[in-house]
């Protein structure tokens, strides 16, 4: 009797830990303080209803007409869960078409691409070629490839390789 539960035991463990182990990570979304806002009857209008709910105004958004940034600054800056509260009765507002508070957008850079090593040695490989641009033309922009310094010609030598010829 006493195995059977020690049996059960162990098993739910290891059941527990293959569910840790083999489930994919929660990509919950982060929320901020902070909110966009179309409030039709301008910024006058929208500073109002602002200062009414607690939040500061900081601006319409780009060129966007009736579009306002709204800060809270009594939210938690970073949160997995939406705001409630009082300030969330902005909403009710009739001048208020619609209220979004915004989330964390995870940024990935995606205009670098490592080319595939050859398998010969890495000392046949120039450094302009262990990058890949998906240029077509990136190989005729001479003043771009070129990364060896040339000698100027018109100085045969004699000084620098800026000097002015003789």
């Amino acid at each position: 009797m006493v195995w059977n539960a020690a049996l059960r035991i162990v098993l739910m463990c290891i059941l527990a830990l293959l569910l840790g182990f083999t489930s994919v990570p929660c990509k919950a979304r982060i929320y901020t303080n902070h909110w966009a806002v179309r409030i039709n009857g301008g910024h006058d209008i929208a500073d109002r209803i602002a200062g009414k709910y607690g939040y500061k105004n900081m601006g319409q958004i780009g060129d966007l007409k009736d579009h306002y940034h709204f800060f809270h600054s009594r939210t938690i800056k970073r949160s997995t869960l939406s705001s409630r509260g009082g300030h969330s009765f902005i909403s009710m507002e009739p001048k208020v078409e619609w209220i979004q508070q915004q989330v964390v957008k995870r940024r990935i850079k995606r205009d670098y691409k490592a080319a595939p090593r050859p398998l010969s040695s890495p000392a046949q490989t120039s450094p302009a070629q262990s990058i890949f641009f998906n240029d077509a033309k990136w190989n005729s922009m001479w003043y771009i490839v070129s990364m060896q310094i040339r000698p100027n010609p018109r100085t045969q030598g004699q000084g620098s390789l800026d000097s002015p010829p003789p």
